[in-house]
This record gives C-alpha cells, sequence and structure tokens, in this order.
C-alpha cells in the first residue's frame, strides 16, 4: 500500500494490461471454440478469419489490433493521471514528505517480507 502511494496512479497499469491481454486470448479463443456449434456469425473473429486468408496467428493480431484502442485510452487517462498527480505532491512539501515516507517504508517492508522467505 505504502508503495502505491510513492509510484501514484501507475500502478493502475499492470492489472489492467493483464486484464487486457486475458480478455483477448479469451476472445481469441472462444472465436474457435464456438466455431460450428452456433449457426451464423459467432463473432467479430470469425469474421475476419472466414473470408480472408489470414492464419490463425494473423488472426490473433487482427484481434488484438481491434482492441488496442481500448488499452491506449486506458495508457491516456492514466498519464494524465500521474501528471495531475505528480503535480500536486511535488508542489506542497507536506505531501513530498508523505511520498518519502511512504517509500522509506514500502522499502523496508519489502526487505522484511524477503528476510521472512530467504530471498535476502
Amino acid at each position: 500500500m505504502s508503495l502505491s502511494i510513492f509510484f501514484g496512479p501507475v500502478v493502475v497499469l499492470f492489472p489492467a494490461l493483464l486484464l487486457h491481454e486475458i480478455v483477448v486470448s479469451v476472445l481469441h479463443n472462444l472465436s474457435f471454440f464456438a466455431h460450428g456449434l452456433i449457426q451464423g456469425e459467432t463473432s467479430a473473429m470469425s469474421y475476419i478469419c472466414r473470408y480472408s486468408t489470414y492464419t490463425v496467428d494473423e488472426c490473433f493480431w487482427s484481434l488484438r489490433e481491434s482492441l488496442e484502442d481500448s488499452r491506449e485510452s486506458l495508457f491516456s487517462y492514466v498519464d494524465a493521471s500521474g501528471a495531475r498527480y505528480n503535480k500536486l505532491t511535488t508542489d506542497y512539501w507536506p505531501f513530498v514528505v508523505v511520498r518519502l515516507l511512504a517509500l522509506c517504508l514500502g522499502g523496508v517492508a519489502l526487505v522484511e517480507n524477503w528476510n521472512k522467505q530467504g530471498v535476502l
């Protein structure tokens, strides 16, 4: 928790990007799972692949590119939020102190956790 105070809104990116990749993978696999089971077009993926000479790999990348806008809007939102967060916390000294204390506390907690597990 304390490291998220230090890093700011950027900590949202990793879980969101992981979720995005999972959605792309599930949609890609569902298009092949439902192929032939449901009459008509089962997905945009089957439409793209049926009426073209795409390979399976090309179909995956085509689906991934069609969902690229959602990922880019997330990057844009997090970048703008991070800029506001950094400006706010660097303009006022009490916020700078809170962020630095959060970094120290998070670092100590991380080292203690590693020592418990025998990593260090």
